[in-house]
């Protein structure tokens, strides 16, 4: 069972400290623009502003507590839905200093856009039109509205699904056919990011009980070729799977032998990448 203790991260109390609005406006500005650019380079528009995503109507899960980089691609003109298994809530200690601060920078970025943002400031909330802020967990986007996603994204948030084959069932559903999803998963084990693969040293029955009791914040054991495996699986073709972090060879010399035999047997590859981003298409269905 959960640990009833653990507080998702989108449900604590935000730092509202000046230094911690800057950082998490910083954050906020760097994940929105690659986002605009992961979008450009799936969709083949030669814009490189946030106006890439003019029009379409993109899908977010796992957006996090500021929602920042949500407000970013809504002033480049998309519709904007966020999902998550915890919502983020409407805090007016936090969010309004940290759209304020993100105005200022989206108008350097493209000037006149940021109405949006305005918006949501004369609100003092998550308006539905600019934001439409969902709850519930990655494996029930079946319940959502489907078939009206061209763009479903993610940013470190596919590793800690705990049923991946139905989440993925769900992004597909979510997606209407021929859209893109790109998703940037990180496959460490989330305890201690410089020993990525000591949670494949755990039997099955270890690592559940750990896994639900850090409502997945450990990470989900999921390796990259599997995971492509089970986006095929979804309906989805893989485009590209591009890795971008890698284990010390030395490492993955030495887990090796330490393995659990609960653990599957991993190719080489498998675990020697950490990181890494998949490109996917949604095929029509059948």
């Amino acid at each position: 069972m959960p640990n009833t203790s653990v507080i998702p991260v989108n449900y604590r109390e935000p730092d509202a400290r000046p230094e911690a609005i800057a950082r998490d406006v910083d954050y906020a500005v760097q994940v929105g623009l690659s986002y605009a650019h992961w979008i450009a380079d799936a969709l083949g528009t030669p814009e490189r502003t946030l106006a890439a995503v003019r029009g379409l109507d993109v899908f977010e899960l796992g957006p996090g507590p500021s929602l920042g980089p949500a407000a970013l691609l809504a002033c480049g003109g998309a519709r904007v839905t966020v999902c998550d298994r915890f919502a983020a809530r409407w805090d007016d200690r936090y969010h309004p200093a940290v759209f304020e601060a993100l105005l200022a920078r989206v108008e350097q970025l493209l000037p006149g856009s940021g109405t949006p943002i305005i918006r949501l400031l004369d609100a003092r909330a998550f308006v539905p039109d600019v934001i439409d802020v969902r709850e519930c967990p990655a494996e029930d986007l079946d319940r959502l509205p489907g078939g009206h996603a061209d763009v479903v994204i993610s940013n470190a948030v596919l590793e800690h699904v705990m049923d991946v084959p139905r989440a993925f069932a769900g992004l597909a559903h979510v997606g209407r056919p021929g859209s893109v999803g790109i998703h940037q998963v990180d496959f460490r084990d989330h305890r201690d990011f410089s020993k990525p693969l000591e949670y494949l040293t755990l039997s099955a029955a270890t690592f559940g009980d750990m896994f639900a009791e850090q409502m997945g914040e450990c990470g989900n054991r999921w390796r990259p070729r599997p995971m492509a495996a089970a986006f095929e699986a979804a309906g989805f073709t893989v485009r590209a799977l591009h890795p971008n972090m890698w284990a010390e060879a030395d490492y993955v010399s030495g887990i090796k032998p330490r393995l659990h035999p609960d653990v599957a047997p991993i190719a080489d590859i498998d675990l020697s990448v950490i990181s890494a981003q998949f490109v996917v298409d949604r095929r029509p269905r059948a």
